[in-house]
């Protein structure tokens, strides 16, 4: 029955689609393909454990382990080409072997991390807090952060709300 309904969307947005310029489906169409990867890249949660930022972390992984260009890197986190630059030059001086891959029982979607509201770490918790269902002892040792920290980070965040 689902999958019944999504094709009938999947009818309808073409029909629309088919109304509009050559320019705006080319804009449409561009869009719908970076939403697409972005909601495909996650990360594992063992890159949070390192010593660097949490910001540090994903741009590492990003840059090192997917191999996404700096470029895209900060499209996908909506952030300034020169603080993804920064971030990676601080955080390779920092690591000073390959950052962990090794677990990945829990995957963290990059889309939480965009909205530039919120600070990386107070995403971060905010997702395993309410989402994965994890208690902030539980957060402090996947994340390898102090419990203090964590329940400031929650704190910023729903005040942020």
């Amino acid at each position: 029955m689902k999958v019944q309904k999504e094709e009938e969307i999947v009818k309808v947005i073409s029909r629309l689609a088919n109304l509009l310029s050559d320019e705006n489906k080319k804009a449409l169409a561009k869009e719908l393909v970076g939403a697409v990867k972005e909601d495909k890249v996650s990360l594992p949660i063992s890159i949070f454990k390192t010593k660097l930022s949490a910001l540090g972390a994903i741009v590492v992984y990003l840059k090192d382990v997917q191999k996404l260009k700096v470029k895209e890197i900060a499209s996908l986190l909506n952030r300034e080409l020169s603080t993804i630059y920064t971030t990676y030059e601080l955080a390779k001086t920092k690591l000073k072997k390959e950052i962990d891959i090794s677990d990945d029982s829990v995957l963290v979607p990059l889309s939480i991390f965009s909205n530039r509201k919120y600070a990386v770490l107070e995403s971060l918790v905010f997702y395993l807090k309410n989402e994965k269902k994890f208690s902030m002892t539980e957060i402090s040792k996947i994340l390898n952060k102090s419990y203090s920290t964590i329940k400031t980070s929650n704190k910023r965040y729903n005040d942020k709300k």
